[in-house]
């Protein structure tokens, strides 16, 4: 079944077993995307039809993003575009690319990024759609190419991005627009990335980025496939803002952190969703972080990793765009029931998620909770709540551990 569901299930109420679904770890999650990386190359100079230079951008700039997501903890999606430009595939040869420079900026992804961010395929060129059959380019760009395509036609265009990341040891869960390439055939997209999931690495689960929303108060990841039976589903993971809050760098402006989050913390798009107590996920670009050579687009996002850190902190967490579409799937999934023992609460779901979190309302003292059997650690307070622990506040019982097949959840009381 394909659908497009925007309903929160980090919220989701199960009033028959007095349970709710929480938050991962009772914090909102919120997710840096990136698009546009590829080696050797200025992204902005050829969207641009060659008028934002320069043409080059650094290998060092893959040292510099490290630096910085290290620092702030920031998590979130990361692309690489395998056939940049058209100008030759990242695991063979591009030209004007040395094999030095190529090789190393794969390198650090695979060594320093990836262990942070999700990294994806972002189609294959990001330029002209290329014509899998002779190797040429097409005289259209991929998102227009992609619109009058289907499910059948999207699956090996969708494969080729996956299995040349995969080539050089750099594998991927998700899948990212480049533009607004699905778009108008979303249903057919979001099938072909589950087909090309599964015939690379035998995957039924996915998600992708194509969508944004900046006016709705809350922008929850959507269920595009979902077939909890056959264990399936694909999530699109949209962003809350429609531009890059740093775009104005690519032709010599200035980022524009505000749009995201205020110097005194009051306003901006994050501000707005955070606190309508969902979760958030903001998009930028490599050309934005490299700036035209002067960094500051860079520079504005580890400020706004700051503002938010100050005025939100104990409330949000830096999450992986996998996990948090993982954890969408999985809430929307999870069945409840009585214990075999009339006690406990009976989990089953087809999607292993860690840190889900399940709170109960505290009907007596708590002694124990227990994941079948096995004894969860009683969390002081919330900043000690985490992975396989539970903590008792405001008369609710509050259960963080991974999810996987069917569990049952037991409270001792005293």
């Amino acid at each position: 079944m394909s659908h497009a569901d925007h309903a929160d299930y980090c919220w989701r109420e199960l009033p028959e077993y007095g349970a709710r679904i929480e938050h991962p770890r009772l914090r909102q999650p919120i997710s840096l995307i990136i698009d546009d990386p590829m080696p050797g190359y200025n992204p902005a100079y050829f969207h641009s039809g060659f008028r934002f230079g320069p043409a080059r951008i650094p290998v060092s700039l893959v040292d510099e993003f490290a630096d910085m997501i290290e620092r702030t903890g920031i998590r979130g999606k990361f692309s690489i575009v395998p056939y940049p430009i058209g100008l030759g595939r990242v695991d063979r040869a591009i030209e004007g690319v040395s094999d030095v420079e190529r090789r190393y900026f794969l390198d650090e992804i695979r060594d320093r990024i990836a262990p942070h961010m999700d990294i994806t395929p972002e189609a294959l060129t990001h330029w002209n759609a290329l014509d899998l059959k002779t190797g040429q380019l097409l005289p259209y760009w991929e998102h227009v190419w992609s619109r009058s395509q289907t499910t059948e036609t999207l699956i090996p265009y969708i494969t080729l991005g996956l299995e040349i990341l995969n080539n050089v040891d750099i594998p991927c869960r998700g899948v990212t627009s480049p533009w607004d390439f699905g778009d108008g055939v979303e249903d057919a997209y979001a099938t072909a990335i589950l087909e090309a999931q599964r015939a690379v690495y035998g995957r039924t689960f996915a998600w992708y980025f194509l969508q944004m929303d900046g006016s709705s108060p809350s922008v929850p990841p959507r269920l595009s496939v979902f077939d909890p039976a056959k264990g399936e589903a694909v999530v699109s993971v949209v962003t809350c803002d429609s531009n890059d809050f740093g775009a104005a760098v690519w032709g010599g402006g200035r980022p524009n952190p505000d749009a995201l989050i205020s110097a005194d913390g009051q306003s901006g798009r994050l501000v707005e969703t955070l606190r309508n107590g969902g979760s958030s996920a903001f998009h930028s670009h490599w050309q934005t972080m490299f700036s035209q050579g002067t960094y500051s687009g860079m520079n504005a996002l580890e400020l706004v990793a700051q503002r938010l850190e100050t005025y939100f902190g104990p409330r949000i967490a830096w999450t992986g765009c996998d996990d948090l579409a993982r954890y969408t799937a999985t809430a929307a999934a999870v069945q409840l029931s009585a214990g075999s023992d009339s006690t406990g609460l009976r989990l089953s779901t087809p999607f292993a998620c860690p840190r889900f979190t399940l709170s109960q309302a505290e009907s007596h003292p708590v002694r124990d909770v227990h994941v079948d059997g096995k004894p969860l650690t009683r969390a002081a307070s919330r900043a000690m709540f985490d992975q396989d622990s539970y903590l008792v506040e405001n008369g609710r019982i509050y259960a963080c551990w991974t999810l996987e097949g069917e569990q049952t959840l037991s409270v001792e009381t005293a």
